[in-house]
């Protein structure tokens, strides 16, 4: 888990419960996906290991974006206003997802498949980069710096936004892998 909240300012301090909730709900579909944990569902789709490999995939790719805008990020705090672009990207993909969308090629979870002890420990050591990055943030004008988008570099997202979209991001590939479990009748 992460280091206590209470040292964040509040809104900083609230992405990073999202994201400790996510890291336990990604510790519970794994321990219950047991043997199903690389089993597609019969109508096509990713199976849990997949859904939490593309969430590391995820945070592999923001990490270095993250990291070269808070070393230019000015001193700011609270309250920060988020871009629209920002705001609408994390509506869009919050659980229940709207529409279902192809992942691009750099964030697809390679094909492989390890065991669910590696898989877990790979997504909280992601999960720990990106806690980190929120400790970084603290004390900076995080909503008035822009970075670009993995998947396409002409759109760009606050700081804050960023880290908004990877808690909602991790929120909506959970619920897909608790509805992978109820499909295959595991949970």
């Amino acid at each position: 888990m992460s280091t206590p909240a209470a040292a964040l300012n509040e809104p900083l301090t609230q992405i990073s419960r999202e994201l400790d909730e996510c890291s336990l709900g990604v510790e519970r579909v794994i321990a219950q996906a047991a043997d199903a944990l690389w089993t597609h569902p019969p109508r096509g789709g990713w199976s849990v290991g997949q859904c939490v490999a593309h969430l590391i995939r995820t945070a592999d790719e923001w990490a270095p974006r993250l990291d070269g805008a808070l070393a230019d990020a000015p001193s700011g705090s609270p309250p920060y206003k988020p871009k629209l672009t920002g705001r609408l990207l994390k509506w869009f993909i919050e659980p229940p997802y709207r529409m279902k969308t192809k992942a691009a090629p750099i964030f697809t979870p390679r094909q492989r498949t390890i065991p669910a002890a590696d898989l877990l420990g790979e997504f909280l050591v992601a999960q720990q980069e990106v806690q980190r990055m929120l400790r970084l943030s603290d004390g900076k004008a995080i909503d008035r710096v822009m970075l670009p988008s993995p998947v396409n570099a002409r759109m760009k997202y606050d700081i804050y936004s960023t880290f908004c979209i990877i808690a909602a991001h991790e929120r909506r590939h959970l619920w897909q892998a608790e509805r992978v479990l109820q499909v295959l009748g595991t949970r």
